[in-house]
């Protein structure tokens, strides 16, 4: 079938053919959507070009509810998309503005808050470069708050550009903000972005409308769609990090078994069970327009090839083919809505649901929604934009929701899988017991987004970043995506793999379900229960602290990993904080979207405990994580782990205070983390070339073989007696000043007068970093108001990750992610922060002891 056949049909979006309106419920300001001074007027009167009640009630259909929302609302639409740049945010772009028979395509940017449920539309004012107006695109996110877009219709019979544009709110637009209250706006700064076009090198894939775009780690693959020569069946891939990224076609294995040429099609990402990592496509229309109802799974072997498989239905039942629906995966469930078949008469096509472990396939009530987004949040389907039933001229602009449980309610299976993931037992304080197969809840993937509950981290802006020191003036910020995955030789996968079969799965699991929450931790119903009393039995934790020690006592004692890899500074027990880091920039675990320990190595520098309220959460759950990915996190020693300091600072304290065991075995527990403590490593090197300690090297580390030789377990001795005991106190104690050369006496640090505590200066530090060809030292131990700080000509870098240090010093908190290095980029070093925000938790202890040192 010709092309312009195609252009057609794809609903409608075609010029405008008259300015009269067709509908006696549209008013004048409907076909001039883009009239800013009846864009508030639109606004108001949208309830008037349609209502919720528009939903017809039917027997097989159910109605969903309507979410209230506000801001600067985006006019109704439909061949938009709506995708998640962060665990907070989702982000509107493009479609088609105003009815079927009179629109204009758009190409504006709406960012939705999923906390406030507050639309924020991005400033356009000061932007030189923008991409065309455009529908029926093809958009992908990567959850670091960027959106990739490709083709798209602009009209008519017109196609959008064969290019690939990035929107990234992590850039300026180089304008100053509008001070002006926006009205639509309810007062708050109008977002920041900016447009790039991506220099895409070689063969690309073309015009192309009804596509799909799917981002898997660092690469896009582009399937499908009506090109300028018809429809098409074909895979693009594009690495989004390399310095010159270039679209490489895939050649699939058994060309004979793969899915036909299709276009209004979904592709969704399994991300649990025996699909996960499984790229799946479902429906779609052909070359004869008819709608289609397979489903096929993309995959990618261990030698590099690809091949398609076609997804099995054990129970018989046969799909309701369909085109221009939506789809979304929730655990291993492909929950598939709405869409278009010109055989059903009605225009409701039921919601279907395969499972991909059993593979199986339920249906239920129809929700009537055709060229929509959708998305689920915890355990409600929400859908926003299209049409409502096949034959509505209208599109609409509300938000609805369904809640999964309703939707679901006369299967037994799917509810009781509903409430296996919604985390019954943390609800009902039955944390001391949970099931060994119960799911955290959290995120869930979709094919337009992936969301996480919990609270709002602050970031801070990119620009803010950059102007603070030249060496990370010279990051390439548009290289902020995620960072290649490292490559592990066989052996070392192997060793990996079974390592997972010898730890206690079920008691390690128990403390990562419970700790990590990087969605929740705002949530004092969920918190309180934890850190009010941790729900750890005494021989759960005898559990966790035999695991971990002889995996640490194994280390050695300066370990040399590669990049890419996140660096935390002094956490000092503040868990929110922590949890705060892997909201907003990803988490060590393998079951989300957001989960990059696959991707990321974690390296702590230290100072876990003490000062805040949550030193058990965060020793626990790091321990539990160095359990369970002993290859990916990494415990460094700082001066807390230390029993002489921690007796004072809180950590005994807390173990009285918070463990469920009687007070001596309180203190049991208390000076076996601290025998774990003796063993724990004292530096990590990075590409041969960053080395990453606590405090600093003093007056006797002058190779890195002082380190590598420290013989473990060890003690802190400050009255020193020996070699090694002088090496252990300059790593963990001494401090960096630009005032001296050499070194000298820290007289606010040595309190017992001995002259062991020292600072060292510029030409120490720069002899020893020539003679180990050392190119920069990251170390933490210090308080630095922002966050991070470089000194000594960006020779030494100091990131402190307690945000509000002590609940007084509103400073920033910060993290350092070392980005994979090249041969054009020995050092790609990013820092993230986070503001410093008022903790008003409260204290379990009343009074704090006087330092004997300033620590």
């Amino acid at each position: 079938m010709s092309n312009k056949n195609h252009y057609s049909s794809i609903s409608n979006l075609q010029n405008p053919k008259t300015n009269i309106p067709q509908n006696p419920n549209i008013t004048n300001h409907t076909l001039n959507p883009y009239n800013n001074q009846n864009q508030k007027i639109q606004m108001q009167n949208q309830t008037m070009i349609l209502n919720p009640q528009d939903f017809k009630k039917k027997p097989n259909s159910i109605i969903p509810i309507q979410v209230e929302t506000n801001g600067n609302k985006p006019l109704p639409r439909y061949g938009h998309s709506l995708v998640s740049i962060s665990s907070v945010k989702l982000i509107l772009f493009g479609g088609a503005v105003g009815d079927i028979r009179n629109y204009k395509c758009s190409n504006e940017v709406f960012i939705f808050n999923l906390m406030t449920k507050i639309w924020t539309k991005v400033d356009y004012s000061n932007m030189q470069n923008l991409p065309k107006e455009r529908a029926a695109h093809a958009a992908a996110a990567n959850n670091n708050n960027q959106m990739f877009i490709h083709g798209g219709s602009i009209g008519g019979s017109g196609l959008a550009e064969d290019e690939l544009w990035l929107f990234d709110m992590n850039l300026s637009n180089n304008s100053n903000h509008d001070n002006k209250n926006n009205n639509n706006n309810s007062g708050k700064d109008k977002e920041i972005g900016k447009w790039k076009l991506i220099n895409v090198t070689g063969p690309s894939p073309g015009k192309r409308y009804g596509h799909t775009l799917s981002n898997i780690q660092q690469n896009l693959i582009l399937i499908g769609g009506n090109t300028t020569t018809g429809l098409s069946n074909d895979i693009w891939i594009i690495d989004i990090i390399e310095k010159e990224p270039s679209w490489q076609k895939i050649q699939t294995e058994n060309m004979e078994n793969i899915p036909c040429p299709r276009l209004y099609h979904t592709s969704v990402i399994c991300n649990k069970g025996a699909a996960k990592g499984m790229l799946i496509i479902f429906g779609g229309r052909n070359s004869k327009e008819n709608a289609l109802n397979d489903i096929w799974g993309l995959r990618k072997h261990r030698n590099g090839k690809w091949d398609w498989i076609k997804a099995p239905i054990t129970n018989g039942h046969v799909m309701k083919s369909r085109y221009n629906h939506s789809c979304v995966f929730y655990d291993t469930l492909m929950i598939i809505i709405g869409g278009k078949n010109s055989q059903i008469n009605n225009g409701l096509i039921p919601v279907e649901v395969y499972d991909t472990e059993k593979s199986e396939v339920w249906e239920f009530l129809s929700i009537g929604m055709v060229r929509h987004c959708s998305f689920i949040l915890d355990n409600d389907l929400f859908l926003y934009g299209g049409f409502i039933e096949k034959n509505q001229v209208q599109p609409n602009g509300f938000l609805f929701k369904i809640s999964l449980e309703n939707l679901f309610k006369e299967n037994k299976y799917l509810l009781s899988k509903i409430n296996e993931l919604g985390n019954k037992n943390l609800n009902n304080n039955n944390l001391g017991s949970p099931n060994k197969n119960e799911k955290k809840s959290g995120f869930k993937l979709s094919h337009e987004v992936v969301i996480g509950s919990g609270g709002i981290s602050n970031e801070n802006k990119e620009e803010d970043i950059e102007h603070t020191t030249s060496r990370l003036r010279r990051v390439s910020i548009e290289k902020l995506a995620e960072e290649k995955k490292r490559l592990i030789d066989d052996e070392a996968q192997k060793n990996l793999i079974e390592r997972k079969h010898i730890f206690n799965y079920e008691i390690i699991n128990k403390f990562i379900e419970i700790l990590l929450r990087p969605f929740e931790y705002l949530d004092h119903n969920k918190m309180d229960i934890i850190h009010k009393t941790l729900p750890f039995t005494n021989d759960n934790i005898n559990d966790l602290l035999n695991e971990v020690k002889p995996i640490l006592q194994n280390e050695n004692s300066l370990i040399k990993i590669r990049s890419p890899c996140k660096i935390f500074g002094n956490l000092n027990g503040d868990y929110n904080d922590l949890m705060r880091y892997f909201e907003s920039f990803g988490n060590p675990s393998d079951d989300n979207l957001m989960g990059d320990i696959n991707v990321m190595q974690y390296i702590f520098l230290g100072d876990f405990c003490d000062r805040g309220f949550y030193s058990l959460e965060i020793i626990f759950l790091l321990f539990a994580l160095k359990i369970k990915y002993p290859n990916f996190i990494y415990l460094i020693r700082g001066h807390h782990e230390d029993i002489n300091i921690n007796i004072n600072y809180g950590l005994k304290e807390e173990c009285i205070s918070k463990l469920n065991v009687e007070e001596k075995k309180s203190i049991e527990i208390f000076n076996k983390i601290n025998e774990i403590f003796n063993y724990l490593p004292f530096g990590v090197l990075v590409d041969n070339t960053i080395l990453c300690i606590h405090g600093g090297i003093g007056s006797t580390i002058n190779s890195l073989s002082d380190i590598e030789n420290i013989k473990r377990p060890i003690k802190i001795i400050q009255d020193v007696t020996n070699n090694q005991e002088q090496i252990v106190l300059d790593l963990l104690w001494s401090e960096y000043s630009d005032k001296i050369n050499d070194v000298e006496v820290n007289y606010e640090r040595d309190k017992l007068k001995k002259g062991f505590i020292v600072k060292f200066g510029k030409e120490r530090l720069n002899k020893f970093m020539n003679d180990n060809k050392i190119l920069l030292v990251i170390n933490s131990h210090t308080y630095i108001k922002e966050g991070f700080k470089t000194f000594n000509n960006d020779k030494l870098l100091t990131v402190f990750s307690g945000s509000n240090y002590m609940d007084k010093y509103c400073n920033m908190g910060g993290m350092i992610i070392i980005g994979k290095k090249n041969a054009n980029r020995p050092m790609n070093i990013i820092p993230r922060l986070i503001n410093g925000n008022e903790k008003k938790n409260e204290c379990y202890r009343k009074n704090r002891s006087p330092s004997p040192v300033r620590v």
